[in-house]
């Protein structure tokens, strides 16, 4: 059985509690589809709602194919526990939860009517990039991603607007965005990728590169005019910034050494 990759751990309160609930901590479990939060049934509503939210939010950030169950195990969930649950925790938070899961009847039936996934999530298949030449004058390849045809040049793609969030851009060469990258926007690139601008949104270089002998991963790069990203994708490492993060608010040159990231500040400001 594997070992979990992280488990989220709540310090206790300096505050005496009558109940053993300081004892008590969130477990999870890492499954196949991403993790699930076991919600200890011993413990009051309001401590375990305390609890929960005294987890850091970038705690639940998950890479794009994974995702969160919540597991209530055997305890009874009262309409006023989910509701403050929701308020306090996973609304405040932006937690994206794909199933509710119960031993409990009565939860069971409180989830299904206030509209809830009930099962467990199904795992999810990852997003295949097929490249193939097909006409070698004007060098175009062809990128199928989940069912859609996208015709570009092979090796470089440019882009001279900023992209917004909600827009996405996916291809098996390098990516030269000649703008910002908003939150909320993402680009999923084979090659390298540079922003000239603000780097706020989603970056994922040299997607589908495995770690092998030739550590072609750490061939791959990703620079920034202004590094302003909560977390970013190189091969298969996935790597998590905030404004403690050394090259935070700078240019930067983002690498992978011995499967490590390094940030390295750039000398010149590229936007």
């Amino acid at each position: 059985m594997k070992t979990p990759k992280f488990a989220i751990k709540v310090e206790p309160d300096k505050k005496p509690e009558p109940e053993r609930g300081d004892a008590i901590q969130i477990h999870t479990r890492e499954t196949s589809y991403g993790i699930k939060i076991l919600l200890p049934e011993s413990l009051g509503s309001d401590r375990l709602i305390d609890l929960l939210s005294r987890i850091p939010a970038r705690a639940f950030t998950l890479p794009d194919d994974k995702t969160i169950a919540f597991d209530f195990q055997g305890r009874l969930c009262t309409q006023e526990l989910l509701v403050k649950l929701l308020c306090n925790v996973i609304w405040r938070k932006r937690i994206k939860v794909e199933a509710w899961l119960s031993s409990n009847p009565e939860t069971i039936n409180l989830f299904r009517s206030s509209g809830l996934e009930i099962k467990e999530p199904e795992v999810k298949k990852p997003e295949k990039i097929i490249e193939n030449k097909i006409d070698n004058k004007d060098n175009k390849a062809e990128i199928k991603v989940e069912n859609k045809i996208i015709y570009e040049p092979r090796n470089l793609k440019v882009l001279y607007n900023s992209m917004r969030s909600g827009d996405s851009l996916v291809t098996a060469g390098d990516v030269l965005l000649w703008g910002h990258l908003n939150a909320g926007a993402e680009i999923k690139a084979g090659g390298n990728i540079i922003v000239a601008g603000k780097l706020r949104g989603l970056v994922h270089a040299g997607q589908g590169l495995k770690n092998n002998a030739n550590n072609n991963n750490e061939r791959v790069f990703v620079m920034a005019g202004s590094f302003e990203a909560r977390q970013l994708r190189i091969g298969r490492k996935l790597c998590y910034a905030d404004e403690n993060t050394a090259g935070w608010h700078k240019s930067v040159l983002i690498t992978l050494e011995d499967g490590m990231p390094m940030i390295r500040e750039n000398k010149f400001e590229i936007f």
